[in-house]
């Protein structure tokens, strides 16, 4: 009977550092990830004479549909926008588009959109559909594909 009660006692911590151990090895991996993006950044600037990766930016209250304060306009950052754009910086690609200059990462070779899904997470990466190659898109076509 001792004996039985023993065995269950290391049967249940054995059980729970397993546990433990998968969220240790998914938090490792979300780190790692963030390592990455975060290389990938400052490979991509040194590439592009130190600028960070950024899409089409309209600053001119005039070109953008809004609210017009014309002392204290300020752009509206968009996110997931016209990603069946082939080129992110055609005039029909993502304007002020926070999620398309990360996409330049992936475009450019730089980073994987693996490295943009937290394990942790039930978001699942790009996988650019039946085109097959990162060229095809100008940005993420939605927030199941990004989750940092």
């Amino acid at each position: 009977m001792v004996l039985l009660v023993i065995c269950a006692i290391v049967v249940f911590f054995t059980w729970r550092t397993i546990g433990n151990t998968n969220e240790i090895h998914k938090r490792l991996r979300c780190n790692n990830n963030l390592l990455r993006l975060g290389a990938a950044i400052f490979a991509y600037s040194d590439a592009n004479n130190n600028a960070f990766p950024r899409g089409i930016y309209h600053d001119d209250p005039r070109d953008q549909p809004g609210l017009f304060l014309l002392f204290c306009w300020t752009p509206e950052p968009t996110a997931y926008t016209n990603a069946s754009c082939t080129d992110p910086f055609a005039n029909d690609g993502p304007v002020n588009d926070v999620t398309a200059a990360m996409y330049l990462l992936v475009r450019q070779g730089y980073a994987k959109p693996d490295d943009f899904i937290c394990p942790s997470t039930d978001k699942h990466a790009f996988t650019f559909g039946d085109a097959r190659d990162a060229k095809a898109f100008s940005n993420f076509p939605g927030s199941e594909f990004l989750s940092y």
